[in-house]
């Protein structure tokens, strides 16, 4: 952009305020211009302002020149108001009706009988009154009437005696009313004054008296003044509310257009910018006319129809002009959503805050910072010397200026080889002084980067790709919440920026140059992740079943905290089946025709989810050590679910088994890789609600989603080959046995054929807790015996009778499995995730051969803080503070936001009582109340016991909790409630949050019958268990949550900051925006005790 441009810019802009300058002058004067006249006008045709003066008392005594005046000794006066506004040209004028009612009790005072002399000024000379009575006690007097002079009229009062004086009548005025105390006397007594109005936005006149009680009714509000003897020289008045004018507002509007104007200039110029669309000067001027359109649409048509329809009618027809006119005549090149997101805001906006009396500063105030501060965040990598030279090409914007694809991008691509297998060519950039970019042919792959947070899915079939967003934020929309920060970054496809449109979770498509994935080339997709800390997979492949659509899933999920970008290339060839090729492979081919049928099986780290256990176990088969250890990991996703994955050496084998949060089989793959003369296989099994859909290679005869029947309400068979033992880490957390209980299901596996899926019965027995040695150390675990009850024809040869023993520790990691038929043994020899596993009495022996333990070597541990058993909350132990709330607080409690209407020691005695309402407390959304919390035990990194019993919290709303809390600050806190969840039933809930991002949130269950209940929170070093109880005596250590996800927990033991923590204490809230009901819950002491 020249200078000579700028000028010219700046051209258009004076000509345009000269516009509006002219434009407003005559608004202005057709609007205010005429105001006196026509005023005067109004006040001949309705009436002026009100002032209704008290009546004057004198007593006239016979033979004494001049009079003695007198104080009604009761004034009753009642009026109502009601607006009845008259418009004249572009004014609407303030006009009422007044209904005055005033009865005053006159008393003669003297021994002797008087003359009373009572005068009655109107209280607008020459105006028009209807209803007019004049009663002296319960006599009606038909007296002669000048507004001008008022009313005089002498009554006789005997001796010590009183008579009523009532006036009323029905007159119009305008702008205010107002009543005069009489100034002869100086003061009233037994003044009751009440003035009802059809209005609620009342004001007061200057120097007025305000009213002792103000209240407010359906229609608008009843003001009184009630004093006994008050001495005062102010009037007693009500102002009648402004109607919007639209004269006076059109023109304010107009005179504000200018800067409306430059600050939309400035968008179109950082547009110009940024996207390098060459705007010229004319440009400038035609959008400063579509501008001017509205305020002159605005200015004639305020006359005609409502404000408020004129507005929308006339910002419409000018957000309509400027947004085509910008598009047609950038051909497209020009983002006219920001067009009109800048028009919406700095024309529309900007001037709508003229309608709201007394904040129009404020939201110009506002708009300004909020624009600096996005015009400083995308311009902070521009190169002004380069805007101004008008030297250099155009370059494509890049996310957070790091390019469209990274040169680590390109130099990972090329070691693996993907330049001559996918397309991928360089395009020189040195004269841009940037590195190359990767570029890729559609027809053979694409090349994705993505800004990620949560879980995301890529969907693509044909020429079309979208997205399916499953979890925390939007891609490329991450909320930085620490910094303030909204991002909006694009997603790169091919190199060409792309920033989707969205259905709620659903983006609109982006449509490529060509169809891809043609459904002759489906069968051999790779997928290649070049940047990114989480996994990429691919979780569904072409097929007819889903129109041939390609699923790749990102998984940025915990216990990721924040966004990251993503880089893969998606690459395919020509279908390729397991018979020999006629061709020859290259020389350089280093891949073998065998392992370039098999489809790659997922490593643990591709698979979404937190990983919550890695171990390694030790398997015999009749009688005899196998050397090399199988290895086992398990990860759980948010919902619950979890996926097992075993890998055995000594078979070259891997299998996954994934559940539901039911814990029922939905995938099952199992594989093994070439080796020497051996080619492998791969076999697949979706399991669908009654089908299971097979795809197989290298086994049996090839087939791609073959269709098999599952048995009616069968389960997937948990003592199945091979002898991983895989699937059976997801379906005992199913069965649900309790000691003692005995269950029978009916299970499947594979036919003789393999063709097929054969049922049969099995019965499960929880047979007790019991001590179990194993190389891994000694446990009490569950002991579980599974019996077959009927035979079956499968590959394995089921037979009734067979028998096979689990033994499962509470977090379901399986210790130990023995069948009897071989027999054949698995043993958990050690593990690395989690630091401890529950059920621990001792540790491991030492190896019985160090030969075998060294060649298997060992996982790493992580080091982890050792913790004692959970202590009672109730056994002995120094009590460091203790608070019953018998009446007052006995500790120094420091409570946050206080809302003292909210909190109470005696609504229910010996408690301390605290009603939820809405309020939150992470950022940054900090509107939380009544947060009790006292100073943690010094010095720094003290171990505590920390416990509460809550009574009368009856939760049915989502997020009423109550409970337990360790506070940092708004970003760093611990809390262990009861609480209200997605589950629509309520249940103990632990949740942590760290810099202001939640590490974890797990829910445990809970009985529905929470009357009264204990809850408790054990800090040792930088470790938390959790415990609860429902009589005080029998307290449960929670360590099976039901649902969650985050920072996984281990023998219940969670992991949380550096140890130290600041204040610990009680809360109640119900969420923010939620519309809960309010709700009570009372604690009935806490308590905090030091640990051994």
């Amino acid at each position: 952009m020249s200078v000579w441009r700028i000028l010219a810019v700046a051209v258009v802009y004076l000509v345009a305020c000269g516009g509006w300058i002219i434009l407003g002058m005559t608004t202005h004067v057709r609007s205010t211009g005429f105001t006196s006249r026509l005023g005067a006008r109004v006040e001949q045709l309705w009436g002026g302002t009100l002032v209704q003066n008290a009546p004057s008392l004198a007593i006239v005594e016979p033979g004494v020149e001049g009079s003695r005046w007198l104080m009604p000794s009761k004034n009753e006066i009642q009026v109502e108001l009601q607006t009845d506004y008259r418009k004249k040209g572009l004014i609407w004028y303030p006009t009422y009706t007044c209904s005055f009612d005033g009865t005053y009790a006159v008393t003669n005072p003297d021994p002797a009988a008087r003359t009373v002399r009572v005068h009655f000024d109107f209280p607008s000379k020459g105006a028009t009154y209807d209803k007019f009575a004049f009663f002296v006690g319960e006599q009606r007097l038909l007296t002669p009437v000048d507004t001008n002079q008022g009313i005089d009229r002498e009554i006789e009062l005997p001796a010590g005696e009183s008579k009523d004086v009532r006036i009323t009548y029905v007159t119009r005025g305008l702008r205010e009313w107002r009543y005069r105390m009489d100034e002869h006397v100086g003061r009233v007594q037994n003044l009751n004054l009440t003035v009802n109005t059809g209005f609620r936005n009342v004001d007061y006149p200057d120097g007025s008296l305000s009213p002792v009680s103000a209240e407010k009714k359906a229609d608008g509000m009843i003001l009184t003044w009630t004093t006994s003897d008050l001495i005062t020289s102010q009037d007693i008045g009500v102002v009648i509310p402004e109607k919007l004018n639209p004269g006076p507002l059109t023109s304010r509007i107009t005179f504000f257009a200018p800067v409306c104007l430059i600050f939309f200039f400035v968008l179109v110029a950082t547009i110009n910018i940024l996207y390098k669309v060459d705007i010229h000067p004319m440009h400038y001027l035609f959008v400063a006319a579509g501008f001017f359109a509205f305020h002159l649409l605005l200015a004639y048509m305020v006359g005609i129809i409502h404000i408020h329809i004129a507005f929308v009618v006339s910002a419409a027809t000018s957000v309509c002009l400027v947004t085509s006119y910008m598009s047609a005549a950038l051909r497209g090149r020009f983002p006219w959503k920001v067009a009109v997101a800048g028009q919406l805001f700095f024309l529309v906006l900007f001037s709508y805050s003229f309608f709201l009396k007394g904040i129009t500063g404020l939201t110009v105030a506002i708009g300004s910072v909020v624009t600096l501060a996005i015009l400083m965040k995308v311009t902070a990598h521009i190169d002004w010397n380069e805007v101004f030279s008008g030297a250099g090409k155009p370059k494509t914007p890049s996310p957070s200026g790091l390019g469209a694809v990274s040169l680590a991008g390109l130099i990972v691509a090329t070691a693996l080889g993907l330049s001559s297998c996918v397309g991928i060519r360089s395009v020189s950039r040195a004269e841009e002084g940037q590195p190359p970019i990767v570029e890729l042919e559609e027809k053979d792959g694409l090349h994705v980067k993505a800004f990620i947070d949560g879980i995301d899915t890529i969907k693509i079939k044909g020429n079309e790709l979208w997205y399916e967003h499953h979890a925390w934020d939007l891609p490329g929309k991450w909320r930085d919440m620490i910094n303030q920060i909204n991002h909006n970054e694009p997603t790169y496809i091919n190199g060409t920026a792309w920033r989707p449109e969205w259905q709620g979770n659903v983006s609109k498509p982006y449509r490529m140059a060509e169809t891809i994935l043609a459904r002759e080339t489906n069968d051999r997709i790779q997928l290649t992740k070049i940047a990114g800390r989480g996994s990429v997979s691919i979780t569904d492949t072409p097929k007819p079943e889903n129109d041939y659509t390609l699923s790749i899933r990102f998984d940025d999920d915990m216990p990721f905290t924040g966004a990251e970008w993503y880089e893969v290339v998606v690459q395919w060839g020509p279908r390729y089946t397991l018979k020999e090729s006629a061709e020859e492979p290259s020389k350089g081919d280093s891949i073998s025709a065998s392992e370039e049928s098999l489809p790659r099986i997922p490593a643990a780290e591709d698979l979404p989810g937190v990983l919550v256990f890695h171990g390694r176990y030790k398997h015999r088969s009749r009688g005899r050590d196998i050397e090399q250890p199988g290895e086992l990991w398990l990860k759980q996703t948010q919902d619950g679910s979890i996926t097992a994955v075993t890998h055995l050496p000594f078979m070259g084998s891997t299998e996954i088994a994934s559940g539901d949060k039911k814990n029922r089989l939905t995938h099952y793959r199992v594989g093994t890789d070439p080796s020497g003369d051996r080619p492998g296989y791969r076999i697949d099994l979706g399991l669908r609600d009654g089908t299971a859909l097979l795809t197989r290679r290298g086994v049996r005869e090839d087939c791609d989603d073959k269709e098999l029947k599952v048995p009616h309400e069968a389960l997937f068979d948990p003592n199945t080959r091979p002898d991983s033992y895989c699937a059976a880490n997801v379906l005992l957390r199913g069965f649900g046995l309790r000691e003692g209980e005995s269950k029978e299901f009916r299970v499947f596996d594979w036919d003789n054929t393999g063709e097929a899926l054969a049922d049969y019965t099995i019965r499960v027995e929880h047979a007790g807790k019991e001590s179990v040695d194993v190389p891994a150390g000694t446990f009490e675990a569950n002991h579980f015996v599974l019996t077959q009850i009927t035979s079956a024809n499968t590959w394995f040869k089921k037979r009734a009778g067979h028998v096979t023993d689990f033994w499962v520790l509470d977090n379901h990691v399986i210790v130990r499995v023995l069948r009897h038929r071989e027999p054949y043994e698995i043993q958990l020899l050690d593990y690395a995730i989690p630091d401890k596993l529950p059920g621990h009495l001792r540790a491991p022996a030492p190896p019985a051969s160090k030969q075998t333990s060294e060649a298997a070597g060992a996982l790493p541990k992580v080091e982890t803080t050792e913790m004692a058993p959970l202590p009672s909350p109730r056994e002995e132990g120094d009590v460091l503070a203790f608070d019953d709330f018998d009446g007052f607080l006995s500790l120094d409690w420091e409570i946050l936001h206080p809302a003292p209407t909210h909190y109470s020691l005696t609504k229910k005695p010996g408690t301390l009582t605290i009603t939820a309402r809405d309020g939150r407390f992470a950022r940054p959304v900090t509107n939380h109340e009544n947060f009790f919390l006292i100073d943690c035990p010094k010095p720094p990194h003290t171990d505590f016991q920390i416990t509460t019993c809550i009574s009368g919290f009856k939760p049915d709303a989502r997020w009423h909790q109550a409970g337990l809390i360790l506070w940092n600050d708004e970003g760093d806190y611990l809390k262990w409630n009861c609480q209200w969840t997605d589950e629509e039933q309520p249940g103990f809930t632990l949740l942590a949050a760290m810099d202001g991002f939640r590490v974890c949130q797990w829910v445990f269950a809970t009985p529905q019958d929470l009357e009264r209940f204990w809850l408790g929170l054990t800090k040792r070093g930088n470790r938390y268990e959790f415990f609860t109880s429902f009589d005080g005596k029998s307290f449960v250590h929670c360590t099976d949550p039901i649902s969650g996800h985050g920072r996984p927990l281990a023998n219940g033991q969670l992991p949380w900051g550096d140890g130290e923590v600041r204040m610990a204490g009680v809360y109640v809230s119900a969420g923010t925006g939620t519309g809960a009901p309010e709700t009570d819950a009372s604690f009935e002491f806490f308590e905090v005790k030091a640990l051994p």
